[in-house]
């Protein structure tokens, strides 16, 4: 069994090699001539160098996963806020846009508007048109998502600015929406 191992094992490592490379390794006495068909039906057929079905699927819907994910995850969130009292961001939301809004526009109104905004990027993810228009005010609400941090210390970090709340890792993860954004953006543009 270990020789059979080994000798498939300098064939994955390996696939490039001519027969003369595994005429070779027939040679050696280490071999049977059982594991010596397998390595040189391996490398004849190229099984190795073939990505599974599932690798071949991901690569295609790679940028269509990445793209109802973030849907998924703002449609959900935006929906809670529709309901008074269900998001438990609800106070965070209504605070931190009070404070950016300068106390102009009331809170009731304020987490509406937020709920639509997230709703709408969720719908737009979720269709596939004008993703262009829905990574941009994915982005402005990210990069609001951050001000918090600015806004309230005493809410997000337990030791600034390391040492963080639950709000504040709460904050703090949507750097990977950020990125996954970027990397969204990065392949439409290249459509």
């Amino acid at each position: 069994m270990r020789r059979a191992e080994i000798v498939i094992f300098v064939a994955i490592v390996f696939p490039n090699r001519t027969k003369f490379d595994f005429k070779v390794i027939r040679h050696q006495r280490a071999f049977t001539l059982a594991n010596e068909k397998v390595a040189f039906y391996l490398h004849k057929t190229k099984k190795m160098n073939q990505p599974a079905p599932f690798a071949l699927w991901f690569e295609r819907q790679k940028s269509n996963l990445l793209r109802w994910s973030l849907a998924l995850v703002y449609l959900w969130f935006g929906a809670l806020k529709f309901v008074p009292g269900l998001s438990p961001a609800d106070a965070l939301a209504k605070d931190t846009v009070r404070v950016l809004t300068f106390g102009l526009i009331p809170d009731a109104v304020n987490l509406l508007l937020l709920a639509i905004w997230e709703v709408g990027i969720g719908l737009i993810f979720f269709s596939g048109r004008f993703i262009s228009f829905g990574v941009k005010a994915a982005v402005v609400h990210i990069v609001l998502t951050f001000t918090p941090l600015l806004f309230f210390p005493a809410l997000s970090f337990t030791h600034v600015p390391y040492g963080f709340t639950l709000v504040g890792q709460y904050i703090v993860k949507n750097v990977v929406f950020l990125v996954a954004l970027g990397i969204l953006w990065d392949s439409e543009r290249k459509k």
